[in-house]
């Protein structure tokens, strides 16, 4: 009997040593996972994200610019990817804006619910525990095209002179219609040359993005009567040099107005050794330079 009640003991015992074991390892294994919800830092648990709604993701639109990262809040930052990744948006295209959450100390992003963030405009889903949301956005519209108006343009050669006209030139601002441009005066193409005025308008072809416009109005060209120059150049107007000189190695007199004088162009005249130099500034008369 005694060695039955020895084998009883160690039998007994044996059992009561699992049950620490078990216990005790139980004890361990909650303790590693209270250990990794608390902050390491501070020994503060974090808090779990409770700001569903992610805001600074702007729905994408046709020729606008994509955002790259999400308006910051005391518990979380984030970024932004967009598939297709273009820059600027296209126009009938659809785009997923994938988001990358991060949580700022004493948040956590563990025990967030599947599916907890929303993204205004778009179709959001996320994992349990996870920070990184997909946000499908409705396609953008189709490419609409703009009409062209007068002051997209620039408008040049409006005030003009007999026997020197031109042709007035209408050039596209910045950022506005590159569509080929013909130009009426008083509704014909043909440049007038007379004196009086004509209505300018304008017609321009389509171009991407844009579309073709008829009748747009420039203004009004007008021709003056050309007058005669109400200055006559005197010789006090210019400047002479190279009056004297040596035999042998002679150089063409030289005169040049004076700053504000004719500009007119210029013909020196030699009237032998001792003669008067002349100089003509045409279409003026003669004047008298000096004696060289």
């Amino acid at each position: 009997m005694k060695t039955t009640k020895n084998i009883l003991s160690i039998r007994l015992f044996s059992f009561v040593a699992s049950m620490v074991a078990i216990a005790l390892a139980i004890i361990v294994s909650m303790t590693a996972s209270l250990t990794r919800c608390v902050n390491p830092v501070d020994g503060i648990t974090p808090t779990v994200v409770t700001i569903k709604t992610i805001e600074g993701v702007t729905a994408p639109a046709a020729g606008a610019a994509p955002v790259t990262a999400v308006t910051a809040t005391d518990q979380y930052t984030g970024t932004v990817t967009w598939i297709p990744a273009d820059n600027p948006f296209k126009a009938a295209t659809e785009y997923t804006a994938k988001i990358t959450l991060t949580a700022e100390e004493g948040f956590t992003l563990k025990n967030v619910k599947a599916n907890f963030f929303t993204v205004a405009g778009a179709t959001a889903t996320n994992a349990a525990s996870s920070g990184i949301i997909t946000a499908v956005f409705p396609k953008t519209s189709e490419a609409v095209n703009q009409t062209p108006i007068a002051a997209d343009f620039t408008v040049n050669g409006l005030s003009q002179i007999a026997g020197s006209v031109s042709a007035v030139t209408i050039t596209p601002r910045q950022g506005k219609s590159g569509g080929t441009i013909t130009i009426y005066y008083n509704g014909s193409v043909a440049l007038p040359t007379a004196v009086g005025s004509y209505p300018v308008t304008f017609d321009i072809t389509a171009a991407e993005g844009w579309n073709a416009k008829t009748g747009l109005s420039a203004g009004t060209l007008k021709i003056a009567e050309q007058t005669a120059n109400p200055e006559t150049p005197t010789a006090a107007d210019f400047d002479i040099s190279n009056l004297s000189q040596i035999a042998g190695s002679v150089s063409a007199v030289t005169i040049t107005p004076k700053q504000g004088k004719s500009g007119g162009v210029i013909t020196i005249y030699y009237a032998g050794t001792d003669g008067t130099i002349t100089k003509k500034a045409q279409p003026y008369r003669r004047l008298s330079a000096s004696t060289r």
